[in-house]
């Protein structure tokens, strides 16, 4: 008897935001299917700093330092995603003057 198995691919179908700074930081919400037994969320070469699953259809990945645009995927036991692409930018740093206004 022979037996047949769907096997649902691991998609990725947006990313919340698309881009965030060089320094890393961004809390990436990614959302998809199939994302039960995730084991590494990837920014470029770059693993996420962390991840969380939060269900089978979102993670919330901490992205790691990087430049330009990269590809992020996810991989679970059958396979690595679809990839879409973040963005980073330069942090620019920034004086602010603060004014105390007196009634």
């Amino acid at each position: 008897m022979l037996h047949l198995s769907t096997i649902i691919a691991t998609v990725v179908a947006s990313l919340s935001p698309r881009d965030g700074t060089n320094t890393g930081g961004t809390s990436v919400t990614i959302s998809g299917t199939n994302f039960t037994g995730t084991t590494t969320v990837q920014f470029g070469n770059n693993a996420a700093t962390s991840f969380t699953v939060n269900s089978p259809t979102q993670i919330t990945a901490v992205a790691p330092a990087g430049s330009d645009k990269v590809s992020v995927t996810v991989t679970t036991w059958n396979g690595t995603s679809n990839s879409l692409q973040f963005k980073y930018f330069k942090l620019e740093h920034f004086r602010f003057k603060y004014l105390h206004f007196v009634r």
